[in-house]
């Protein structure tokens, strides 16, 4: 792994937070050592056991509402063609202002909820061309953490919600290039 992920922050972070303190299961709401590790790599969980139950980093923090303070996070945005085409006009490395109509920026915490959005709506919107692209990225931790993970589904439906006008302190915060990693075209993948 050449630059540690938001997983591998997130995963250094809670055994520090287990170790001093005890976490708060997300599963059972219980704050407790009675926690084990499983290490898997880029896919790593915690057992509880008080309750029994797997969870993840990124289902302890939504539960919390907030990323680790250091490190990246990879983010997932899925898009059409014009605001791809907006992108690639800044070299792949912002994202365009929101429309006048657009209040809010939402980027989303998973590629599977990510590629629902650019299959499921972008590519079957006549709006977007029928085409939905999702992009990958990195983001400083230290300016996401001020913002809460939001949960608009279930627990795989994760994502930010980045005002209009703080896109730009946002897009400062962004680590090397936007990348497109799928296409869609009329609900199908590319």
């Amino acid at each position: 792994m050449s630059t540690p992920d938001w997983n591998w922050y997130a995963t250094r972070e809670l055994l520090s937070i287990l170790t001093r303190e005890g976490l708060r299961c997300p599963l059972c709401d219980v704050v407790t050592q009675d926690i084990e590790f499983c290490d898997g790599g880029d896919f790593s969980t915690f057992l509880c056991g008080q309750c029994g139950g797997n969870f993840a980093p990124a289902q302890y923090y939504a539960a919390q509402r907030r990323p680790p303070k250091t490190g990246l996070s990879t983010l997932y945005r899925p898009v059409g063609s014009r605001e791809l085409a907006k992108i690639a006009a800044t070299g792949y490395r912002q994202f365009p202002p929101r429309l006048e109509w657009q209040p809010i920026f939402y980027p989303v915490l998973n590629f599977d909820y990510a590629a629902h959005i650019a299959r499921e709506w972008n590519s079957k919107d006549p709006n977007h061309d029928f085409v939905g692209f999702v992009t990958r990225f990195q983001i400083n931790n230290s300016f996401l953490c001020n913002y809460e993970i939001q949960t608009v589904g279930d627990q795989q439906s994760v994502e930010y919600w980045i005002p209009a006008e703080e896109l730009a302190s946002f897009n400062v915060n962004i680590q090397g290039p936007i990348e497109v990693i799928t296409e869609f075209r009329n609900g199908q993948l590319v």
